[in-house]
């Protein structure tokens, strides 16, 4: 069951469903947060999801996962208002299709209405390993980058929320495409660099805690 954390509008959620796991998970959680927020666009991207919450009625929800080679993942659901309007929906593959294509999904002309989402996400695997040219070899567990993969996956989760996200059904490999876009935008990169948009990404948050820069998706 999801539980609040110390900030507005994320939740945590525990593999298992005892007080014990369920206050454990949670202060992972919070201490992982607590570090992605004590620098400047750490923050920055919390207020921020903090803000949506509250604004639009959505809620983050921390969800723990096993590591695996694909890393953690940011999924949009339909908030509870939202999913008053789509009562008949029942498997959970459903009610994501929905929330992604009819909420979270940047209109053409706009943004849209945004949804609740819901990251999966492991303590034990906090890193995106770099080569020396700062290409990603993949999802790691790190003593020292416990933000990258966090951050990474909740700017994701804020443009879902705000109704911004540019989707993820085609290739996050080709920037030509919608999706291409999303992951330099989650990154940090060529336009969307912090210092020309201001607007928090992984990149961003590895600078202010001295880690190499990603050059790539």
């Amino acid at each position: 069951m999801p539980i609040q954390t110390k900030y507005q509008g994320i939740y945590s959620q525990a593999l298992n469903n005892t007080e014990r796991d369920e206050q454990r998970f949670n202060a992972e959680v919070t201490v992982h947060l607590d570090h992605l927020g004590s620098q400047p666009s750490g923050n920055q991207l919390l207020d921020e999801l903090t803000a949506l919450s509250n604004q639009r009625r959505h809620k983050l929800t921390i969800r723990e996962a096993t590591p695996s080679r694909k890393g953690p993942t940011a999924e949009p659901v339909l908030s509870y208002h939202q999913l008053q309007k789509h009562s008949s929906l029942q498997e959970y593959s459903e009610i994501k299709a929905v929330a992604g294509r009819k909420y979270a999904l940047k209109k053409e002309d706009g943004r849209n209405e945004g949804s609740s989402v819901v990251v999966s996400w492991s303590p034990y695997q906090t890193s995106m390993g770099l080569d020396r040219d700062g290409y990603p070899t993949g999802p790691t567990r790190s003593n020292n980058d416990k933000v990258s993969l966090l951050a990474h996956e909740l700017v994701h989760a804020k443009h879902m929320m705000a109704g911004s996200w540019k989707g993820s059904y085609d290739d996050p490999d080709d920037a030509s495409t919608a999706t291409g876009q999303e992951e330099l935008r989650a990154v940090g990169l060529e336009d969307y660099e912090y210092s020309l948009t201001g607007k928090p990404s992984e990149n961003s948050v590895r600078a202010e805690h001295g880690l190499p820069m990603r050059t790539r998706y």
